[in-house]
């Protein structure tokens, strides 16, 4: 894909506000090149289990087609914490570069089991600016620079032709891990489900 007005948000000085701010703002042309595999299926294992998988990688190569950390444009100035943190590499902001998904699961009549895994990269390039206002970020996004995987397990029963319950067992080895700066996601969880149609 390549984008000739991409818009990003980006913490700018402008002549309208005192204090610097973020900003949707035009970044020139970029370009994401990529790969993406997706395998699916159904059958049976073990005799009489049904069998479904659904897996998937993606890679991508997210660039700046003029990569110097400024520019200007009227009344708005770029400031230089915009973007890449810790490294100089010529990466979209806020990217995984691998991603890989796989969701499988036995049936047999009435029960279910899934099992739902995730992978992403490290996200290398943020809003450099955010290491100077959240304690602790530049330390985090050095020790944990590996990305990170997640795993989550569900149980279904059917008790009737309206009634099912289900649960889902969340980050079942209790990762912790962060998508975006400064937020850390969810610990281990139980989700209980009721689905009834009337």
């Amino acid at each position: 894909m390549s984008y000739s007005d991409m818009i990003e948000f980006n913490l700018v000085r402008s002549t309208q506000f005192p204090l610097p701010v973020f900003q949707a703002t035009n970044i020139g042309g970029t370009e994401i090149k990529g790969l993406d595999i997706s395998v699916a299926g159904r059958g049976k294992l073990f005799g009489d289990w049904e069998f479904g998988l659904l897996t998937g990688y993606t890679y991508i190569d997210p660039r700046y087609d003029s990569f110097d950390g400024t520019a200007n444009s009227n009344s708005i100035e770029y400031i230089n914490y915009n973007n890449s943190s810790l490294k100089t590499d010529n990466i979209l902001k806020y990217r995984s570069r691998h991603t890989f998904k796989l969701d499988a699961e036995l049936q047999k009549g009435a029960f279910a089991v899934g099992l739902e895994s995730f992978r992403n990269s490290h996200v290398e390039a943020i809003d450099a600016v955010f290491l100077l206002i959240i304690q602790g970020l530049q330390r985090y996004r050095v020790e944990n620079d590996n990305g990170f995987w997640l795993h989550n397990v569900r149980a279904s029963y059917t008790f009737a032709k309206d009634l099912k319950i289900s649960f889902l067992l969340g980050n079942i080895f209790n990762k912790e891990y962060s998508v975006r700066p400064g937020l850390l996601e969810g610990p281990r969880n139980l989700t209980a489900r009721v689905d009834y149609k009337f």
